[in-house]
């Protein structure tokens, strides 16, 4: 999972720094939260070891991005209700569709500059920085090491011109 993730990545490195945050409550915990589909993200955190009680209560902002969604869709099931009026709410869902969605875009990209600055800090830091590493990033990195080099054995034994001419066929 850590491969998955991108574990030893900078952005990771720098999400892993912000989650692990003393304190209960901190915007760069909340827009971490928001950025994304939720079980990833949550994932994510806890894979960082992140406090459950400070990763719950930084969620409360998620309300922020689901109400707009919530009003939308029973906008468009009052519309089925409602012949009459059903363009109306059908046009004001949307709108609401809107801008649920341009928030959810708003806070990854706030997320993305919070990181950002993290980031400039880590490589302040220098290279040998143990600041917001995982205890696992290392044994990622030889397991991501160890398939790549898989890889290239594999696609060197399974090249089309070394497979004999009577299995080709």
């Amino acid at each position: 999972v850590g491969e998955l993730i991108g574990i030893d990545s900078p952005l990771a490195r720098a999400a892993r720094v912000i989650v692990t945050r003393p304190g209960s409550w901190d915007t760069g915990k909340a827009f971490f939260l928001l950025m994304g589909p939720d079980f990833v993200v949550y994932f994510a955190a806890g894979m960082f070891d992140a406090s459950p009680f400070a990763i719950m209560l930084s969620s409360i902002p998620q309300l922020i991005i689901i109400v707009p969604f919530v009003f939308a869709g029973a906008l468009m099931a009052k519309g089925n209700q409602d012949e009459e009026n059903a363009a109306a709410y059908a046009e004001i869902g949307s709108v609401l569709t809107n801008v649920g969605t341009a928030l959810m875009m708003s806070t990854g990209a706030i997320f993305n500059i919070i990181a950002e600055a993290v980031q400039q800090e880590l490589d302040e830091e220098g290279e040998d920085c143990d600041w917001g590493r995982d205890p696992q990033e290392v044994e990622v990195r030889d397991l991501m090491a160890e398939r790549a080099e898989q890889r290239q054995m594999y696609a060197q034994i399974s090249r089309w011109s070394l497979v004999p001419l009577w299995l080709k066929v």
